[in-house]
């Protein structure tokens, strides 16, 4: 019985305290994160997680080898729109998450 007390609350210890993914991958290490996107199946949870719009913007920019300018994506939906200001969050977010 001391052995199962030990065990539920080794398991209490090791309960994710993360509500999202986003806090969860913020948590992490750029070590850990670069062995995570490394791997497809990652990268798909997290373009999973994103707005209609964000995943707009992570299709067009896939492939371009290149520094695409601010103004060029903020051409891409009317500078107004709610959603614009969204998908900066988001893009916001993820480049802290990539340059921590």
């Amino acid at each position: 019985m001391a052995s199962t007390g030990k065990s539920l609350k080794a398991q209490k210890s090791k309960t994710l305290r993360c509500k999202t993914l986003h806090e969860y991958l913020k948590s992490l290490s750029s070590s850990v994160l670069d062995r995570l996107y490394n791997h497809p199946s990652t990268c798909l949870a997290v373009y999973r997680e994103l707005s209609e719009i964000a995943k707009h913007y992570v299709i067009r920019l896939l492939f371009v080898e290149q520094p695409v300018p601010q103004a060029v994506i903020a051409s891409w939906v009317i500078i107004a729109d709610k959603m614009y200001k969204k998908v900066n969050e988001e893009i916001r977010k993820t480049n802290e998450l990539m340059n921590e």
